[in-house]
Order: structure tokens, then C-alpha cells, then sequence
């Protein structure tokens, strides 16, 4: 129950926060929020390990501290102060974290697809100007091959990134670079 709980608190929050946003926009944010590694790291905020029980392997492979059992005690507690205080306690209680979920809606903006929102930065604000990657470097065995990629705007080096492919180290460099020429301010 307190996942769908949860859902139902952030689907409001973020319709509210974000009107002008359509549908696939207000999903992926409310799919960042409603589950995994920001939830996990919410439930270690608040010790939440510490109160599990679990068998003794687990105990022996630090099950509790894995970001899904983490999650699930944390959408046990929402579940519970739902079933306790009602809709809102249980808003005001998931809201205390609404300025971890705007920086987490920041950070991910910040990496999607950060190569075509440069470009799209590049056409509209410095007309004339193109980007383009240059590998620099690549090293390690075939297996772990390491890359690194160096941005450029026009003749000048922006910034550069590291990668096990190309096009990761490439993606590293437009975050830097979209950092850098303050994008997302």
C-alpha cells in the first residue's frame, strides 16, 4: 500500500509543482521520486536499517543496507502512517523531503540526453557555433577499455569527459560542458 501510497503524493505534489509539464514529463519525474536508489538513500537517512530483522545470512551479506530492502521499509512506514493519520499525515510526512525530490528532478535533468540539449542550446543561443567530440585518449585492455573525450565549441575546448564507451565519455563532457556554460541556472 505505501507505494501506491507514495505514487499518489508525489503524482499530486508534481502536478502542482510542474503545471506547465505534460504527461511523459510529470511520469519521469514521478518515476525518479516513486522508487529506488533516492528512496533507499532516504530509509539510511533515517536509520531505517537499524529496525529491520533479517535472517543471518542476510544479516552476514548486509541485506539491510540494500537500497530495495531500504525502499520497502520506507514504503512500509508510508503505508502505516497512511492507514494511522490518513492522506494528510501522510502528504506532510512524504513532502519533508520535497527539496531532496527538486534536487533530485535538478540532478537527473542535468544528464538526460545532456548531447541533444546542448546542440539545442548551441542552435538557438550561439548561432554559428558547432560542437564537435574529439577522442583524446584510450587506454586499458580490450575488456575495460577506458576513453576520454574532449568537447569543443568552435576552435575552443569546452570541457571533456570519461567513459567506458565513446559515447558515455562523450555524454560526461556535454553534463560538464552544460555545467559550465549554466544551462540549468
Amino acid at each position: 500500500m505505501g507505494d501506491s501510497v507514495l505514487g499518489s503524493v508525489i503524482s499530486s505534489w508534481l502536478y502542482c509543482q510542474f503545471e506547465n509539464h505534460d504527461e511523459g514529463k510529470l511520469s519521469r519525474k514521478k518515476a525518479l521520486l516513486a522508487r529506488g536508489k533516492l528512496l533507499g538513500e532516504i530509509g539510511r537517512d533515517l536509520n531505517l536499517e537499524s529496525f529491520l530483522r533479517v535472517s543471518k545470512s542476510e544479516k552476514d551479506e548486509h541485506g539491510r543496507l540494500r537500497n530495495s530492502a531500504l525502499e520497502d521499509a520506507l514504503e512500509a512506514i508510508i503505508g502505516a502512517v497512511f492507514l494511522d493519520g490518513g492522506y494528510d499525515a501522510v502528504s506532510a510526512f512524504i513532502l519533508k523531503w520535497k527539496d531532496r525530490f527538486l534536487h533530485a528532478i535538478a540532478l537527473d535533468h542535468a544528464t538526460f540526453n545532456p548531447k541533444g540539449r546542448l546542440q539545442e542550446f548551441v542552435q538557438s543561443e550561439l548561432k554559428g557555433s558547432k560542437i564537435f567530440y574529439k577522442l583524446a585518449k584510450q587506454s586499458g585492455p580490450d575488456h575495460r577499455r577506458e576513453f576520454i573525450v574532449d568537447l569543443y565549441l568552435g576552435k575552443e575546448k569546452i570541457s571533456s569527459g570519461i567513459g567506458l564507451s565513446k559515447k558515455a565519455a562523450e555524454e560526461k563532457a556535454a553534463v560538464e560542458a552544460i555545467s559550465k556554460l549554466s544551462l540549468d541556472k
